[in-house]
């Protein structure tokens, strides 16, 4: 009896762990990650773990069930010249650099400083002295080698307003901006109070003329990040049905099943399933079934 009366204390604390415990903690499911130099981490989730360099080695995975291997370094290559040895190739490319194989050292190789240039931005704007590389990543426009801003005339870009997953909206960005952000470009010009930022299937026709057939067109922006515009238009009215499956051919989502009239119509995806989760990164399908007609695509959603 006094052995039960001692381990009732901690019962009663795993007991109260369980109820007031927050629902995201057991929610979001944890495994084993493994490092590049061939360590190893326990109870990490999948984001966690890719965010620190690891590998994720799958939901219920331990440290004691996987092994993990140290992956090869070798040399790395900046864009100014400069080299650094014991690199991971992940690590190096990350960092802007190229990696130059696995076991080479800095004495074997040459790096060749990369030339610059000048790199427009959206807004107009313009830097002298800029790796083509870390331009683009900076939304910028490369002009070229050993260009410079005084020789050049960097246009802003048109603006309008970006649709973001959650049904907001923002004005005034450049197509560049908005796909970065995660969010789907609504045109050249546009504003919020033109546009409707949800998912439900949109009537795009205004004052065009009905169209001559039925099409599922490409999704765009594609690869996407957070969210993805599919258009499609109706030749003649009918019950829609457009459905987001994965490489195995499961459903993960239903943007439309509905009876439509005629005309131009568009959806967002916003790369969650039906239970309202985000899915994985990965290729998706997405299949357009209306009277006699079904078109199938694919996608791509890069996390």
């Amino acid at each position: 009896m006094s052995k039960l009366l001692s381990i009732l204390p901690l019962v009663a604390t795993f007991v109260l762990f369980q109820v007031f415990a927050p629902v995201d903690a057991w929610s979001i499911p944890q495994g084993a990650c493994c490092y590049p130099d061939g360590s190893c981490a326990d109870l990490l989730d999948s984001a966690d773990c890719e965010g620190q360099g690891g590998v994720y080695q799958g939901d219920g995975t331990s440290c004691a069930g996987v092994e993990c291997a140290a992956q090869p370094q070798g040399a790395c290559c900046y864009p100014d010249g400069s080299c650094a040895d014991d690199q991971y190739q992940a690590q190096c490319e990350a960092d802007g650099g190229t990696y130059m194989g696995d076991l080479t050292t800095c004495a074997q190789i040459e790096c060749d400083p990369q030339p610059q240039g000048a790199c427009c931005y959206p807004d107009g704007s313009c830097a002298d002295d800029q790796y083509q590389a870390q331009c683009e990543a900076d939304g910028g426009t490369y002009m070229g080698d050993l260009t410079i801003c005084a020789q050049v005339e960097c246009d802003p870009q048109a603006q309008g307003a970006c649709c973001y997953p959650d049904g907001s909206c923002g004005d005034d960005l450049t197509r560049t901006e908005c796909s970065g952000q995660g969010g789907v470009y609504m045109g050249d010009g546009t504003a919020c109070f033109e546009v409707e930022c949800d998912t439900d299937v949109k009537d795009e026709t205004a004052d065009k003329e009905k169209p001559p057939r039925f099409a599922l067109f490409p999704n765009h922006p594609n690869p996407f990040n957070q969210a993805t515009k599919i258009e499609f238009t109706l030749a003649n009215s009918g019950f829609v049905s457009l459905i987001i499956y994965d490489l195995l051919g499961r459903e993960v989502r239903t943007l439309a099943s509905e009876h439509l009239p005629s005309g131009y119509k568009s959806v967002l995806w916003d790369g969650k399933n039906a239970s309202g989760e985000d899915v994985a990164s990965g290729i998706y399908f997405y299949q357009l079934k209306v009277r006699d007609y079904s078109a199938t695509r694919r996608l791509v959603l890069l996390k």
